[in-house]
């Protein structure tokens, strides 16, 4: 269900899972398989969906240069010129 802006909604659920990546999804299904009620927030269009999970080809980075894991991450999250799927403020 698609809610643009300035449109208000009244959803009621028992977990709700921001992201529907890779931990993401995980958390859905186990929460759904013990039968809780699941809402699902991703801000990527269904039909263009890619995952952070994707993205990193699901590795786990442990850095010991934080600067330099930061300009890996914006580089890696760059689609075009200064368009990123994931904003700065977030990495």
């Amino acid at each position: 269900m698609w809610v643009g802006r300035n449109r208000k909604w009244d959803l009621a659920a028992d977990v709700v899972v921001v992201g529907f990546g890779g931990a993401g999804g995980a958390a859905a299904i186990s929460a759904h398989d013990v039968g809780a009620q699941v809402l699902i927030l991703e801000k990527q269009a269904a039909d263009g969906h890619l995952t952070s999970t994707a993205m990193s080809g699901g590795i786990i980075m442990c850095p010991s240069d934080i600067g330099a894991a930061a300009r890996y991450m914006r580089e890696l999250c760059r689609v075009n010129g200064s368009v990123a799927w994931t904003d700065d403020g977030v990495i």
